[in-house]
């Protein structure tokens, strides 16, 4: 690991998003060890124990505490683990990297039941460890050059038959070039014509420079593939952020039936002095997260239209996340199925093999 390279941006960012989510994920379960053992955390589980379908399972409120006090140390141990594994990533660590990776599924699974959002950040984080330009970084491998379009062929050195092209004509009209630069009969200074006829005249000439490391590769153009899931990022992007905005707005004009449904769902949360506009404030905050996310989602899917080959496998994790939330959401209003449908259909088309055959051009 002595060899110094210079370190991919999808490395760095997947590593301080690493380190930062699973800094935010250590002050969450601290948040939740601290009330953990209050009244009204008991008095939420003894009704939720009370209900069906957990009102035949025969379980204590105690066994429930000690339960979710196992699982937040588990989940803090699992996120101070990451942190210092995020950071020795940072410095090229390769045992680091593949003992994040397994230790990814764990914190997920477990960070679930602290919010969730911290452990998905981490996760979608570790997938940018693998995209290939972090491969190569990890190996040691420096960045790779496309190979030139022909044999090299140093400055000045005459080209042989067969570079000059399958044209039967072009080697003996080549083999006929005067020794002399000037044939005979022609005035002094004037110009050498070519050795070959002027229908001829778009072969190089043998004797000109060849230009190397200078690749000529058939342009491809982007596939509408590409094109079309970006193109419905954007939409369901503009569809949520106008959502997010909606719900802020209407929640400030009216935070009546915001605050009753918690209360109806929460009802401890009436002795804790909570009140309308600190409803409204918890919904903002809510929103400026939402739209944050969107914010990036939209990016990732501008830098994947460059061609940016981490960017499109960070979306795919963005949209298939996206997907799952839709689909609860779904359940309890149908009119969320549009957007699951256009989730689902860019999701295909990122995953569609012309997408995929595109995005190789840029490996390096």
């Amino acid at each position: 690991m002595s060899e110094k390279l210079p370190r991919p941006s999808q490395v760095t960012l997947a590593g301080w998003l690493i380190v930062g989510g699973s800094l935010g994920v250590l002050a969450t379960v601290y948040s939740q060890l601290s009330r953990l053992r209050s009244l009204d955390t008991r008095e939420s589980i003894e009704k939720t124990l009370a209900e069906p379908p957990f009102d035949h399972l025969g379980v204590d409120v105690g066994t429930v505490l000690d339960t979710m006090h196992v699982l937040a140390l588990v989940t803090g141990a699992f996120a101070a683990a990451a942190v210092v594994l995020g950071w020795h990533v940072l410095r090229r660590h390769q045992a680091s990297r593949i003992v994040l990776t397994v230790l990814a599924v764990p914190l997920l699974l477990s960070g679930m039941a602290s919010g969730g959002f911290f452990s998905t950040l981490v996760a979608v984080a570790v997938v940018l460890l693998w995209v290939p330009q972090s491969r190569d970084w990890f190996r040691g491998i420096p960045a790779r050059e496309a190979p030139p379009a022909g044999p090299s062929q140093a400055p000045g050195e005459p080209r042989s038959s067969q570079q000059l092209g399958p044209n039967p004509r072009q080697r003996p009209y080549a083999q006929q070039a005067p020794e002399q630069g000037t044939p005979q009969g022609a005035p002094q200074g004037a110009p050498t014509p070519p050795p070959y006829p002027s229908w001829l005249a778009g072969t190089p000439h043998p004797a000109a420079p060849v230009r190397t490391g200078q690749p000529v590769q058939p342009p491809q153009s982007r596939p509408a593939t590409v094109t079309w899931a970006a193109v419905l990022t954007w939409i369901l992007c503009a569809l949520g952020a106008l959502g997010l905005l909606a719900v802020g707005v209407i929640c400030t004009a009216d935070p009546g039936p915001f605050y009753d449904e918690m209360m109806r769902q929460n009802p401890e949360l009436r002795g804790q002095g909570l009140t309308e506009d600190l409803v409204v404030a918890s919904m903002w905050i809510g929103v400026v997260m939402g739209l944050a996310a969107i914010a990036f989602t939209a990016v990732m899917a501008y830098l994947t239209t460059r061609g940016v080959a981490w960017a499109r496998v960070t979306l795919v994790v963005l949209v298939a996340i996206a997907i799952a939330l839709l689909l609860i959401a779904s359940l309890m209003a149908p009119v969320m199925v549009a957007g699951l449908s256009l989730a689902a259909v860019t999701l295909a088309l990122l995953l569609r093999p012309e997408t995929r055959a595109w995005f190789h051009r840029f490996d390096r």
